[in-house]
């Protein structure tokens, strides 16, 4: 509820400091400067209000969205073994996951959810130094200090143009400390929580690559289910889509505020190499995670479909040396129509098809701007 409430202050603040929006620079027109380059409207902006802060706007939209997540993420896992283990979608019974050799993982799914809180605390603590130390950084060389001049036009903007985009931004300490501080906790709370997150997949998704072979699962008819009881896996993962979009979009914005060509070569190469490095490591993390976490319920889905075949075919077998021609026959359509199913049981191919088409702008934004900050 913080982190909300900390944002509402900021916007409310800005509007009646008089911060949030000048002549020339709404969001809108520096958007256009920014993609087309200057126009002719004869308008400059001179200062840095919020509202032409882009690179923190979309900060402080990934970290909510990463406290979002989070929150979102541990209310379906808190939930998630009653989900997948009652009532007629049932994925497989409940005492299995008090019986070994699942017992031991799902007691250990319990304790990722309670981490200690000393180690909360170390982590909160951590955060709020780098975010310090990073929010020191970005009040002397944010990039958008000079950015903000050569989009409107100013090929070699002077040291004294950068300067007072600098004095006059939003989130300037001397000009406004109480958004210096926001500015900084917003940042602090939507990466802690993101840690937090990635925490928690990163466990979710030994359990995938463990839980086939540990457990058995039940076949859920479409009729029953048309995500073959699979839904809340299905929405967990797309909790991960979603998570990986906006960090990739929060590392666009780190990559735009830290550029800075005209840095010390130990200082920009340094810098560069971190960016690089979180950019393309947290990127390929998010990929192997999303896919772990789908080629598992593929992998336990087929697995179940397969088991459930030799079952029916036995059945089949028995009936027909019986003679029960007739049920059979009904044996024999189920499983044909058993044979026909899907590799991956969550519906939706629409759906999973948009969200990586969203990821395409975003990861080709980043690829191109680890290229240009490293060439």
């Amino acid at each position: 509820m913080v982190l909300p409430a900390i944002m509402l202050y900021m916007t409310a603040s800005t509007i009646l400091s008089g911060d949030f929006a000048a002549a020339g620079c709404g969001f809108g027109r520096i958007v256009r400067l920014t993609l087309f380059g200057p126009d002719a409207s004869g308008v400059a902006c001179v200062r840095l209000p919020f509202s032409a802060d882009i690179p923190s706007i979309a900060l402080g939209i990934t970290s909510e969205v990463a406290v979002i997540n989070y929150v979102l993420l541990v209310r379906r896992l808190r939930s998630l073994d009653i989900q997948l283990s009652h009532g007629e979608r049932s994925l497989f019974a409940a005492d299995q996951l008090e019986r070994e050799p699942m017992k031991v993982h799902y007691e250990r799914i319990g304790r990722w959810l309670k981490v200690r809180l000393r180690w909360q605390l170390l982590l909160l603590a951590l955060v709020f130094t780098v975010g310090t130390c990073f929010y020191l950084w970005v009040v002397e060389n944010n990039h958008l200090f000079k950015a903000m001049a050569s989009i409107q036009g100013d090929a070699r903007p002077s040291g004294a143009v950068r300067d007072g985009f600098r004095d006059s931004w939003w989130a300037s300490w001397e000009r406004n400390p109480g958004m210096a501080i926001s500015w900084t906790v917003v940042g602090s709370l939507g990466t802690y929580f993101a840690c937090c997150q990635a925490y928690l997949y990163y466990h979710l998704s030994k359990i995938f690559r463990t839980a086939p072979g540990l457990m058995v699962f039940r076949h859920v008819p479409a009729r029953v289910d048309r995500d073959h009881g699979w839904r809340p896996i299905g929405r967990i993962i797309a909790i991960a889509y979603v998570s990986s979009i906006s960090f990739i979009c929060s590392v666009i914005a780190l990559i735009y505020i830290l550029r800075d060509p005209e840095a010390i070569p130990l200082v920009r190469n340094t810098i560069t190499g971190i960016l690089v490095f979180v950019a393309l490591g947290g990127t390929v993390l998010n990929m192997l995670l999303v896919s772990t976490l789908r080629l598992g319920v593929a992998r336990t889905f087929a697995n179940t479909v397969r088991l459930k075949l030799i079952r029916l075919n036995q059945e089949i077998r028995e009936l027909l040396e019986r003679g029960n021609n007739v049920e059979a026959r009904l044996v024999l359509l189920e499983a044909e129509q058993l044979a026909r199913e899907k590799p991956y049981p969550i519906q939706g191919t629409a759906i999973r098809v948009l969200s990586l088409a969203s990821g395409v702008i975003p990861v080709s934004k980043l690829l191109n701007d680890i290229f240009h900050l490293v060439f």
